[in-house]
């Protein structure tokens, strides 16, 4: 039985190597006969075709990017992709993208992208890096010129960015010293930069340059920022019509002409799927704006009484590890912005 198989597995070796060498010696014959005037032509068309194939996929009248079709395997210990950029206006670099459309890119309608933009300078306390991952739905063909790079104010879309600015010690990322400082947070369109007018104690702002659709901004955060983008104060919206926006607590800056921010924030999971455990080592801060300013609530928790040492506004819950019947529990009554007002409960 083995010698039968033996011969089998021989015979099958043969007619293989007998295969290869007629197709060796085609592709001999049709070298040596390359001169003649119907081989030189059948050969030139196969040229043409194969330069065609390689013009149409290479977009060098755009940007000179390359398109593979078909399934793409790359392997190897790591995969190094060369996009980072500076976030310029809306303009972020996104090194991988990933669309569902077919053919010609300007067809591709939804997207995901991975990318990575870059601020301030390097080892200076604004130096920033943020890594985001996008979901995307593109309004117009023209929204993905030029490639990689997305508009976000023409396309809906939603982001989660890791934002981290990378100072800590001289060991970690050079001479620098100021703090480390992390941030995971997400955001969706519309995403709107701006100049409007406020006035003092006022709850509207007017951007006469602006043409919102009515109440498309609603729960909306509106930040209003001083001439240097630098953060002043938050407010949510409630409504809003083509060029004025309502918000739910009067301004407290001065009367005038300000540059603002809507953002959209979205959910942490959802009411099928939520989170089932969620870690937390300091404290949970509810509210928008500054982490000292009046539109935000602590929960916190440590041994010993909170009154006159942790620092909260009114509404803030501290939990005391080491209480008792009637001190386990401290809501913040009175006194914003101080360590004084929390009461036992």
């Amino acid at each position: 039985m083995r010698n039968d198989d033996q011969q089998s597995n021989n015979q099958t070796f043969s007619e293989m190597a007998e295969r290869q060498e007629e197709r060796f010696q085609e592709i001999r014959d049709e070298s040596l006969n390359v001169g003649t005037g119907q081989d030189a032509e059948s050969l030139r068309e196969r040229v043409e075709r194969l330069e065609k194939m390689f013009e149409d996929h290479q977009h060098l009248e755009e940007d000179g990017s390359k398109e593979l079709s078909e399934e793409t395997v790359l392997r190897g210990k790591s995969l190094n992709i060369s996009g980072a950029g500076v976030e310029k206006g809306d303009f972020i670099t996104t090194p991988v993208s990933v669309t569902d459309g077919r053919g010609d890119i300007e067809e591709r309608k939804r997207a995901t992208s991975v990318g990575i933009s870059i601020a301030g300078q390097k080892e200076m306390a604004d130096e920033q890096i943020n890594a985001f991952i996008s979901a995307s739905k593109v309004a117009e063909e023209e929204d993905l010129k030029p490639r990689n790079q997305v508009d976000f104010d023409k396309i809906n879309y939603a982001r989660v960015r890791l934002i981290h600015s990378p100072q800590v010690s001289a060991f970690l990322s050079g001479p620098s010293s100021f703090a480390k400082l992390s941030f995971l947070s997400g955001e969706a369109t519309p995403d709107i930069i701006s100049t409007g007018t406020l006035t003092e104690g006022g709850n509207t702002l007017t951007d006469s340059g602006a043409v919102f659709e009515n109440d498309s901004l609603i729960i909306g955060q509106l930040n209003i920022l001083n001439s240097a983008g630098e953060f002043l104060e938050s407010r949510i919206i409630t409504s809003n019509s083509s060029n004025v926006i309502t918000v739910d607590e009067p301004f407290t800056q001065p009367t005038g002409s300000y540059e603002y921010q809507v953002v959209m924030p979205i959910f942490l999971g959802t009411a099928n799927t939520p989170f089932s455990r969620a870690y937390i080592s300091d404290d949970i801060r509810l509210g928008i704006g500054t982490s000292g300013g009046d539109q935000v609530q602590y929960i916190k928790w440590g041994k010993g009484s909170p009154e006159g040492v942790v620092t909260a506004n009114i509404g803030s819950m501290f939990l005391r590890r080491d209480g008792g019947t009637g001190s386990t529990l401290y809501i913040k009554e009175s006194g914003d912005g101080s360590p004084s007002g929390w009461v036992a409960k």
